[in-house]
């Protein structure tokens, strides 16, 4: 295993080599903040954690703007596609990029998830023992590891739910997109050269950050 710690800034994406995580362990890159990056399976996954408050870093022309408690693992396939992410710990919203035939595997604590080309937000923490996930829009089949029942949540703008420990679908606490916002996505969506293919009510975004957003350069 081989550890490294690096901070990025924003770049264009658009200019970045399409490269195979097999081929080069700098397929996952830093695009603000600081990400620790631990390769292996003949550096085809890695373990992914971040040390501040948003950093942001794409994987192939997926995006993802995570916080100081983020810990995944990562997998790609051999065309340097991601085809599994196993959230650890902390939150994440992503955005992955709409494909025909392949989905993308998300597992949680509680929880497991086929994702086709959507936006979309997790947290592990939030209402312990709760996995949280909001479909912003896109496609998501939601279910529970335990009992193996599903929701799919499919979608144009913002529908969450959650799963406990014991396999129950419980319903948010709150009737607002927690932890995450509309500015962000379409951050991540410029990040990777795309825009929110989402359908916002009165065709405007609802939810804006509190926080000034870095510029992408």
């Amino acid at each position: 295993m081989s550890r490294r710690s690096f901070t990025g800034i924003f770049v264009s994406a658009l200019m970045m080599p399409k490269l195979t995580f097999a081929q080069n362990t700098d397929a996952i890159r830093t695009l603000n903040g600081s990400l620790d990056i631990d390769a292996f399976k003949a550096k085809k996954a890695a373990r992914v954690s971040s040390n501040d408050e948003q950093t942001i870093f794409v994987v192939g022309e997926d995006a993802f703007l995570t916080d100081s408690n983020f810990e995944a693992e990562v997998e790609l396939d051999n065309d340097g596609v991601l085809n599994k992410l196993k959230i650890l710990s902390g939150q994440t919203i992503a955005v992955l990029k709409p494909r025909n035939s392949r989905q993308t595997e998300l597992l949680m604590p509680n929880s497991t998830a086929s994702i086709r080309g959507t936006g979309f937000y997790v947290n592990v923490n939030i209402s312990q023992p709760n996995d949280y996930i909001c479909c912003c829009y896109g496609h998501i089949e939601f279910g529970a590891s335990s009992s193996g029942e599903k929701q799919q949540l499919k979608n144009s703008y913002h529908n969450a739910t959650a799963i406990n420990d014991k396999g129950d679908f419980v319903t948010p606490e709150f009737d607002y997109p927690y932890g995450h916002y509309d500015d962000e996505l379409v951050l991540l969506e410029q990040a990777v050269g795309r825009k929110p293919h989402w359908e916002l009510p009165d065709a405007k975004m609802h939810f804006l950050s509190p926080n000034l957003l870095p510029k992408l350069s």
